[in-house]
């Protein structure tokens, strides 16, 4: 029987916090008996990544404090304002929002009786978790791209800003994004199973779909290793080249078995970066080291993006324990979450390299304990299909997309299994109420209930309106390739990032390669005379004599447009 993985390891000590996993036998006793809230994603209408269309808004805590947080970000508020065209929305909210609270709060005060289009799309929370709560930044990604900044120092929210709209500013170079992917494979089952199932899967369906030009990126980076020597590589690879996306699979660091000496180590370290053989990257080592700067960072380990208040499988892991299962195993799982009254934090290892100048933008991560659920769905999909929940982000963040879109492609999931769980309880309800057994066992609901919770956990760290600086022409460029790819599908075309050294002869398929509006966008730049014919059709990737005849005909059809009208008028 297949076991079900965590992603934890005990301090320094190595190997795996849960040595044995977790059999499937276990979920009958997680209690998952109450049905979910479904939610919903809208179309918000207009352009996903336009501020102008979508909004965007701040929420900080109601207090002194959040004053002085609005007035350390105000070079980003102003930014917003111009993006937006108007002034941003500011919400103030008491710490102690749970999700009932934040439910009734979202309701009533977010939503209100307000027009849709006056509601931002994009929402920033500032403060730490104790200020604003975790379970409203959960509840409110929901239905909102929610992102968060939670620093110990003033100069730390003003280097991400200062960062952040540094490149925004900066003229996109001419390459795409890069992706790499690394995983710490140090022996155990998780992140073997890892590996196995949710990493190599993941790249080689990115080759594949770079081949297909669905992917748009400059390269693909796999890196596999233990210890000091794979963590070595990944900080070098992650030092240079284009903005990159990162996609990690590792242990995070949990308790030592002998638990923690004290809570400041327990900030410091908790979800760092586990390479096995007692090596980890940890916060301190990356506040000033250059670590994918302009870039995004997808990091699977436990603890990864913070440690909760309350633990969704606390009551589950202490049910098993009562009962006996999986000895002490699950003394030190249970070490690593918080006790009743505990502050709950953003771990030390995100915050760093997002306060770090030359770090990412954003990092994707997990609040929780972070299992291989996510990917090792053992109650729906086939084995090859489990994987892509990730893949979907990865694109978007790929194609340019601000990121607070790339996490709702994953939080997706979560609203399908939510309608699943409603449906569940549904049925056993009237099974209940007609005298028959339920027709899911509550193992099968365990899975649905373990899958919900999992993928609930991945929150956002940084600005949700933050992108990659990628060029839009290299990308429009990909996507040509892919239509020229489909039109030909007895050749697989080189996939190359580089301007053309030489202007490309015309052919057949120019037209079929290339979309209506990047044809009339090359024409308006004819027009407007602004660069030589010769540079835009290098541009553009195609010949002059292709861009003449394109301005030809768009010249000619519009005054023949015009004598009509001129004709009728007479």
């Amino acid at each position: 029987m297949t076991a079900i993985e965590l992603f934890l390891s005990p301090g320094n000590e190595g190997g795996q916090t849960l040595q044995d996993g977790l059999s499937q036998d276990s979920l009958s006793h997680t209690g998952a008996k109450e049905s979910a809230k479904a939610v919903q994603f809208p179309d918000p209408g207009g352009d996903p990544n336009s501020l102008a269309d979508q909004g965007w808004g701040v929420v900080v805590p109601k207090t002194d404090e959040g004053d002085r947080l609005l007035e350390l970000v105000k070079p980003l508020i102003d930014k917003r304002n111009e993006d937006c065209g108007r002034d941003v929305s500011i919400y103030r909210v008491k710490p102690d929002m749970d999700a009932s609270k934040t439910i009734t709060w979202r309701d009533r005060r977010f939503v209100g009786n307000e027009y849709q289009e006056d509601i931002p799309w994009y929402l920033l929370i500032l403060g730490q978790p104790d200020q604003v709560s975790l379970e409203f930044q959960q509840v409110m990604s929901n239905n909102s791209l929610v992102g968060r900044l939670a620093f110990d120092r003033d100069e730390h929210y003003q280097a991400y800003i200062d960062k952040l709209l540094a490149w925004e500013k900066k003229t996109p170079g001419q390459e795409l994004a890069r992706t790499v992917f690394f995983t710490a494979v140090d022996g155990t089952a998780a992140t073997t199973l890892g590996s196995e199932l949710l990493m190599r899967p993941t790249v080689q369906d990115a080759r594949q779909l770079r081949e297909k030009g669905s992917f748009p990126v400059s390269d693909i980076i796999e890196l596999e290793g233990e210890a000091e020597e794979a963590g070595d590589r990944l900080l070098e690879t992650g030092a240079e080249g284009p903005p990159s996306i990162l996609f990690s699979c590792s242990h995070g660091m949990g308790a030592p078995r002998s638990g923690w000496s004290s809570s400041d180590r327990q900030h410091a370290l908790q979800g760092a970066l586990c390479l096995g053989r007692g090596e980890h990257i940890a916060g301190d080592s990356l506040i000033e080291q250059p670590f994918l700067p302009g870039g995004m960072w997808f990091f699977f380990a436990c603890f990864g993006a913070g440690t909760p208040g309350h633990s969704a499988y606390h009551h589950w892991l202490s049910r098993l324990k009562k009962h006996g299962e999986f000895g002490d195993q699950l003394d030190s799982v249970l070490a690593s979450l918080p006790d009743e009254g505990e502050r709950p934090f953003i771990a030390a290892l995100p915050k760093a390299v997002l306060a770090n100048p030359n770090g990412p933008l954003a990092v994707l991560g997990h609040l929780d304990l972070a299992w291989s659920y996510s990917f090792q769905d053992l109650d729906k999909f086939r084995g090859k299909e489990r994987h892509r929940r990730f893949q979907g982000s990865l694109r978007d963040l790929a194609r340019g997309s601000r990121v607070g879109i790339a996490l709702r492609s994953l939080l997706e999931t979560r609203a399908q299994v939510q309608t699943e769980l409603t449906v569940a309880a549904d049925a056993a309800a009237r099974a209940h109420e007609g005298g028959e057994e339920a027709p899911d066992d509550d193992t099968r609901l365990g899975h649905r209930w373990m899958l919900h919770q999992d993928v609930d956990g991945y929150v956002l760290l940084g600005d949700p309106a933050a992108r990659l600086s990628i060029d839009p022409h290299a990308i429009k460029a990909a996507r040509r390739r892919k239509r020229a790819a489909r039109a030909r599908p007895e050749s697989t075309p080189e996939i190359s990032t580089a301007p053309p050294s030489a202007e490309p002869a015309a052919g057949a398929n120019d037209i079929d390669a290339i979309d209506l509006d990047t044809m009339e966008e090359a024409v308006h730049a004819m027009l407007a005379g602004e660069e030589s014919p010769k540079a835009l059709a290098k541009k553009y990737s195609v010949d002059r004599k292709v861009l003449r005849q394109w301005e030809e005909i768009y010249t000619e059809a519009g005054r023949a447009a015009l004598q009509r009208l001129r004709d009728g008028i007479n």
